[in-house]
């Protein structure tokens, strides 16, 4: 009522924006333009505003911008939609530097994304629940390295790189003799 003194239908959708931000109210935007719902969570980042949301879609990013502002990776589980709730699960683990919440990604891609990105705290059980291999290998010659553990070389595809890594790390031009690759030693 208050924005339909406007003609121009610009200068309506600005009015109701303004408004639902100015009273902290959702339902005002149910009037007004899209990017209505965004501009009420950007400014007032509460799990309460996102709940009165109707449209499913704004819900779960508000619910993703709230976790994101609070690092409160307990919002993320009010995500409905798999995709976003996976991606949230991925963003506040990083954030936290928490691994422990990396397996509950369903989405295998974000899954080892979340694993691959905690070098200093991989474990060989961590390496092991990574489902691509490029990045399993990765991960078991970053422990290899860290750890300066020529055994677990012996369990890869890409022997020769884990070993090449090593024998750099520890400056030991001796252990270049494991590596298979002519072009590499």
């Amino acid at each position: 009522e208050e924005c339909d003194k406007y003609q121009s239908k610009d200068s309506k959708n600005a009015c109701i924006v303004n408004l639902a931000v100015e009273k902290k109210d959702v339902s005002i935007c149910r009037q007004g333009p899209q990017n209505c719902y965004r501009a009420v969570w950007q400014e007032f980042p509460e799990e309460a505003v996102c709940a009165k949301i109707d449209i499913l879609q704004q819900k779960d990013q508000c619910y993703y911008h709230v976790a994101a502002k609070r690092n409160d990776i307990g919002i993320c589980d009010s995500i409905s939609a798999q995709l976003q709730k996976d991606a949230c699960l991925n963003l506040i683990s990083k954030i936290n530097k928490d691994i422990s919440r990396c397996p509950l990604i369903s989405n295998a891609t974000m899954r080892d994304d979340c694993l691959s990105t905690f070098s200093i705290k991989k474990t060989i059980e961590t390496c092991n629940m990574i489902s691509d291999s490029e990045l399993k290998e990765k991960c078991v010659i970053d422990i290899a390295t860290i750890n300066r553990n020529y055994d677990l070389c012996n369990s890869l595809e890409q022997k020769d790189s884990c070993y090449s890594s090593l024998a750099i790390v520890n400056g030991d031009i001796e252990k270049c003799s494991l590596i298979t690759d002519f072009g590499m030693k």
